[in-house]
């Protein structure tokens, strides 16, 4: 039923999903779980814990893990120890080794799992999903997925360099905070075959974590070959994905929402442009999430694809440590 909801952190995403629950779960109890005070959470007028133990006495049905991804999984143990539903915002761990172990213990448990990949949940993503699935462009050859920006504007109020982006000893850096790019990858094409990988930190930018990683990948499912690019200093923001087929090819601009199909008899043709699908995305997945819960079905984006995309990116760091190509 999930009367009553507890969200981990109250960072951007944590009040993103506040905002939304008040929508869609207007009669829930909600309580916040923080790490230390702060003036905001009172004026929320919510219930807010910052000690484990006593945010479990709340008795929560489910929990929003929205605290910095080094510390994902210390919570999440705990929380399942009560048998409590968890959404986990991406990437689900900084630590491969840790996200299996927890993986056993939910594969004995009876609690559901979600990770926060919200890109699947655009209607332009799922539109591009459903144009391969019917092979509108044949036979899949290769792909080039792209995104980048600034990332001291990627929010307004605050210290950039204080953001969890920032810092790798809290998750930060292009692979785990840009991961939605691998997420869908491997939700389009299925599991690599292998990768190479070069990850550098080419800005000036004040911040321990690589800020640019370039991929080169090979997926078992029809041989399909691509690349994908992903920055912290972009200036343009930029968020692309053009897929290359035997008969024609798809681009999609994400920031814009826009799927367009060439064809030889048509050429480039906009199949269709999704206003706010960004925003909206944020709400279905949550959807998704109760409704996985209500049903007792697997959730849409599971544990085993969170683990499946920290798999890739420890592979990534492996290929650029090693300097070649590294087999999935």
């Amino acid at each position: 039923m999930s009367n009553k909801i507890l969200i981990v952190g109250l960072g951007s995403i944590g009040k993103r999903h506040l905002k939304i629950l008040k929508i869609i779960k207007p009669k829930a109890k909600i309580a916040i779980l923080s790490h230390k005070e702060k003036e905001l959470h009172k004026a929320s007028a919510l219930e807010t814990f910052y000690d484990i133990d006593k945010a479990i006495s709340f008795e929560p049905d489910s929990a929003l893990i929205c605290n910095p991804s080094a510390l994902h999984l210390s919570i999440a143990k705990e929380l399942l120890k009560n048998d409590i539903d968890l959404f986990i915002e991406k990437p689900l761990s900084n630590n491969i080794q840790e996200a299996m172990e927890f993986e056993i213990l939910v594969n004995r448990s009876k609690i559901l799992v979600q990770v926060g990949y919200n890109l699947r949940f655009t209607k332009s993503m799922q539109l591009i999903k459903e144009l391969l699935d019917k092979q509108k462009i044949g036979r899949i050859l290769s792909f080039r997925s792209e995104v980048g920006s600034y990332l001291p504007d990627w929010r307004k109020t605050g210290d950039y360099r204080e953001q969890v982006s920032a810092k790798k000893e809290l998750g930060g850096g292009v692979l785990l905070e840009l991961s939605h790019e691998i997420d869908y990858l491997l939700w389009l094409f299925g599991k690599p075959a292998w990768l190479n990988a070069n990850i550098s930190k080419q800005s000036q930018l004040s911040i321990d974590v690589e800020d640019n990683v370039n991929l080169m990948l090979s997926f078992k499912k029809q041989n399909i070959n691509g690349s994908l690019n992903m920055d912290f200093y972009r200036r343009d923001p930029t968020r692309n994905l053009t897929i290359i087929g035997t008969a024609g090819s798809i681009k999609w601009d994400g920031i814009k929402g826009i799927v367009s199909m060439f064809r030889p008899e048509t050429d480039w043709n906009t199949l269709k442009t999704f206003e706010n699908e960004i925003n909206n995305s944020y709400e279905d997945q949550l959807l998704s999430f109760f409704n996985s819960i209500k049903e007792k079905k697997e959730t849409l984006v599971t544990l085993a694809d969170g683990i499946g995309t920290l798999k890739v990116i420890e592979a990534a760091k492996e290929s650029n440590s090693l300097g070649k190509k590294v087999h999935l």
